[in-house]
């Protein structure tokens, strides 16, 4: 009891000692943690960080988590002490959105609540607040910032495609966005767009393309933002709807993905072998079937071997 009481007083008001000290919440014997609860109720907060209350929040928070998911377990925690421990996570909660949600893209840690079958649900709604919560404090610069900085930017703009944006903010994380290759910005959009057309379909689509600043995009960022859609025909028509170049640059930038029919799968493999890509002209034709079950022509195979 005594070295309790040393190893609480010694860590006094010190934001990396308190985290370290949560990190012996999980075995601690029921009067070290009442003591050490007291301990963080009685700190003074107005001079930490919103980093500074991160550190110490993130360690509560996962430790609540596994409790609160393993409950039914003989080493969980008391539902008593797991309120003490909610009481406390909710003091160091960050104000910051970027923070207090930063985990949550970063991909580290378990959900709240979770289980195998709730796994979806409860990370959808939690990533629909967070983005909702990020834009709202710092608009779209915030969610550029958070993209940059988190592991998991596809999560990030899959909720933001969620979450009803304006008009407004919905072209300018696009035009931020589209175009971008494969790192984290690249990813982000492509996720934006697939997101933005599950929820509202081909007539979102072409809302885009009437949009003004559509207009200023250059063919190769155009051919990225049809590239994020579903591979099929109607991707295909409004490509090249722009004229020969931005279909070019279409085909030049897409991969291949999901079942398709004979017809399809050839007509993309043509397409394909038309813009120097016959690896994936190659592709398109195997999709469709492979061996006695293929219905390529063979001059188009032997084409795309050359």
């Amino acid at each position: 009891e005594q070295v309790s009481k040393w190893l609480i007083a010694d860590t006094g008001n010190d934001p990396d000692r308190c985290a370290r000290l949560c990190g012996c919440f999980d075995r601690a014997s029921r009067p070290f943690f009442e003591q050490a609860m007291q301990h963080l109720s009685d700190i003074d907060l107005s001079n930490w960080s919103g980093e500074q209350r991160m550190t110490v929040w993130d360690k509560l928070r996962d430790i609540h988590t596994h409790h609160t998911i393993y409950q039914k377990q003989p080493s969980s925690m008391p539902s008593d002490l797991l309120g003490l421990l909610a009481i406390q996570m909710k003091r160091y909660e960050p104000l910051d959105p970027h923070l207090r949600y930063r985990w949550l893209f970063n991909g580290a840690h378990s959900l709240p609540e979770e289980d195998v079958d709730g796994h979806e649900e409860v990370q959808n709604r939690l990533s629909a607040e967070g983005a909702k919560a990020i834009l709202d404090h710092g608009g779209v610069e915030a969610v550029q910032n958070m993209t940059l900085t988190s592991e998991n930017a596809g999560l990030l703009a899959d909720a933001c495609g969620r979450i009803s944006l304006s008009d407004a903010h919905e072209f300018a994380l696009l035009d931020w966005s589209v175009g971008h290759g494969d790192g984290k910005v690249g990813w982000f959009a492509r996720a934006l767009v697939n997101s933005l057309y599950r929820v509202k379909g081909w007539y979102w689509v072409d809302s885009v393309m009437e949009n003004e600043d559509w207009l200023s995009w250059p063919e190769p960022k155009k051919a990225a933002f049809f590239a994020a859609l579903p591979f099929e025909p109607a991707t295909w028509d409004r490509a090249a709807s722009l004229g020969s170049g931005s279909k070019s640059a279409y085909w030049k930038t897409c991969v291949p993905r999901g079942r398709m029919d004979a017809e399809r799968s050839l007509f993309a493999a043509e397409r394909y072998l038309e813009n120097g890509r016959p690896l994936r002209a190659l592709t398109a034709a195997l999709r469709h079937g492979r061996g006695d079950k293929c219905e390529a022509p063979t001059e188009l195979l032997t084409s795309a071997l050359e």
